[in-house]
């Protein structure tokens, strides 16, 4: 039996010391054939040592998130290992492995993802460190090949993963995690294996989270290099509206869920709602 083909893909812009760190973290990959950095948009002073994907225009993180993935796809990979560029794992080649033997042994998962307190498990609960998942934060996960085909095939919006419309991603994931359940797939995770997120020193949440990693940005380096906009506009304004009327569209059932005048906190009510479907997607798929 052939070996699995596995790609370690990467999504970055401006931040070239953040993937650099990143990429020497994971020294066990083969980086002359199986890794893959997207420069999303950077400037050409930016781009990681390291990169080889180049885009002078970004389309959105979404949209960046699946030319990656689809890169990957269109070169026959049967594994692609997918991060942000300020993802950082406790014990990654250990995670790759039993990943790839887990998904290997059952078919029927779709998502491995390490275990951070942005999981919840299959009966739509936070932070209960079940191996069963029905939606996470998408920082760093395994992706499979039949779960990219079961995808593309159940709406014209899977390019492959996720719905590049949706332009800054904020709970987009929610999409693909309906979508697998409702096919007979599943996500899971391994407590075993923890992720956690580094923050620029401009980042609103290391005044909140003191104990976090904080990695100086270079100069020239700002928020909006690495963002398009401020912190506070991406965290307050734009992510926030740009995911309302995500959600609306992609799932009419929430439209009259949550008050529009705080589209934060309405996202949030519509994510609870959506995080249900998934939970019964997957007890009837179960029965």
């Amino acid at each position: 039996m052939s070996k699995p083909k596995v790609a370690t893909a990467i999504l970055t812009r401006n931040l070239p010391h953040i993937v650099d760190q990143l990429v020497e973290s994971l020294d066990f990959i083969n980086t002359d054939d199986d890794l893959f950095i997207l420069e999303n948009g950077s400037d050409e002073k930016y781009y990681s040592k390291y990169s080889n994907l180049f885009e002078k225009e970004t389309k959105g993180i979404s949209w960046g998130v699946n030319k990656l993935i689809g890169h990957c796809f269109d070169l026959g990979y049967d594994y692609i290992w997918f991060h942000y560029n300020d993802t950082r794992i406790n014990k990654p080649e250990a995670f790759l492995e039993w990943a790839i033997s887990k998904m290997e042994e059952d078919q029927s998962i779709g998502i491995i993802t390490p275990y951070w307190g942005d999981t919840w498990d299959i009966n739509g609960r936070k932070n209960t460190k079940s191996p069963l998942v029905s939606t996470f934060s998408p920082q760093s996960y395994v992706v499979s090949r039949k779960a990219l085909e079961t995808l593309k095939n159940a709406r014209e919006e899977f390019d492959p993963f996720w719905d590049s419309s949706h332009f800054s991603g904020h709970l987009n994931i929610l999409s693909p995690c309906y979508y697998l359940y409702s096919n007979g797939m599943k996500i899971i995770t391994n407590t075993d294996f923890e992720q956690r997120e580094v923050f620029m020193t401009y980042d609103s949440r290391t005044k909140t989270e003191p104990t976090v990693e904080v990695i100086p940005e270079p100069e020239g380096v700002d928020d909006v290099a690495a963002r398009g906009c401020t912190d506070e506009e991406w965290k307050d304004t734009l992510g926030p509206a740009q995911t309302f009327d995500w959600l609306n569209r992609f799932f009419p059932e929430v439209e009259n869920i949550g008050d529009k005048s705080n589209k934060l906190k309405a996202n949030k009510a519509k994510r609870d709602f959506i995080i249900q479907k998934i939970c019964q997607a997957y007890r009837q798929q179960s029965d």
